[in-house]
């Protein structure tokens, strides 16, 4: 019993002598290796160093009893590793010039000879009797009383003009007015005219007389422009009963703007 106690007791304290020898011999072989790392890189210090014995200064005893005083000799440092990498450099080129080419003599050739003018026949203009024409619009003169045609036995006549008549005022427009009459003087309403227009499309409009207390008034707008015109007395059937007579309006800017023309029955 004794015996077995012993052995159970005994045993676990060998294997924790064994742990522990085993653990000290790792750290060893970790400081080594540690130690042999930094001695490579030289990159830090070592962490255990072996420090070199260093000679203990002594006293030597002379006649003059002087005392040696030792020195310190201090510890080489480990050089850093440094990694030194080379600069290429590439070289420059510098390009050589080219020859220029000489240039060449380029031959002048002589300018041609200016052409000659041919002359030729011009002809001579013939001068005729037709007047230049001129800016200036030709004023037609005063109206006239021209008629056309003639008839033998008219019913009616010209009793006056046609002429300016300067008691009216100008309004824009030019206008041909009169009366018609009777043997005895007075007014006739419902007499047909006709007003036969050259400018600028030959036209003819008619008209008839007034009646009332204007008994006999014909009052015929002209237009704006200058214009020629052929005026007469018809029938119902367009059929002249007076000879025609012939109006010019003109020279509005002078205020003559209102024409008259009078008729008178004779038979």
């Amino acid at each position: 019993m004794h015996k077995a106690i012993s052995g159970g007791i005994i045993a676990p304290m060998e294997n924790r002598a064994y742990s522990f020898l085993f653990l000290g011999v790792m750290v060893v072989i970790c400081l080594g290796a540690y130690v042999a790392v930094s001695a490579l890189t030289d990159s830090s210090e070592p962490l255990v160093r072996v420090a070199a014995a260093t000679n203990t200064p002594t006293a030597t005893a002379s006649h003059n009893a002087t005392i040696a005083v030792g020195t310190r000799t201090p510890t080489p440092t480990n050089t850093p590793f440094v990694l030194v990498i080379p600069t290429i450099i590439f070289p420059t080129i510098t390009r050589t010039p080219t020859n220029t080419p000489t240039p060449t003599n380029t031959p002048t050739l002589p300018p041609f000879p200016s052409p000659r003018v041919i002359p030729t026949d011009t002809p001579t203009p013939t001068p005729s009797n037709t007047a230049p024409p001129s800016d200036t619009p030709v004023q037609p003169g005063e109206p006239t009383a021209t008629g056309t045609p003639v008839l033998n036995n008219p019913t009616f006549v010209v009793a006056s003009g046609p002429a300016w008549d300067p008691s009216h005022i100008c309004s824009g427009q030019y206008y041909i007015w009169g009366y018609v009459r009777n043997s005895q003087g007075q007014g006739m309403p419902n007499v047909r005219l006709s007003f036969f227009r050259k400018w600028p499309i030959p036209a003819t409009v008619y008209d008839v007389t007034r009646g009332g207390s204007e008994a006999g008034r014909f009052e015929y707008t002209a237009g704006t422009a200058a214009n020629e015109f052929q005026i007469a007395i018809v029938d119902g059937n367009d059929q002249p009963l007076s000879t025609s007579v012939y109006i010019q309006t003109t020279k509005y800017d002078q205020g003559k703007c209102w024409y008259q023309l009078d008729w008178k029955k004779v038979r």
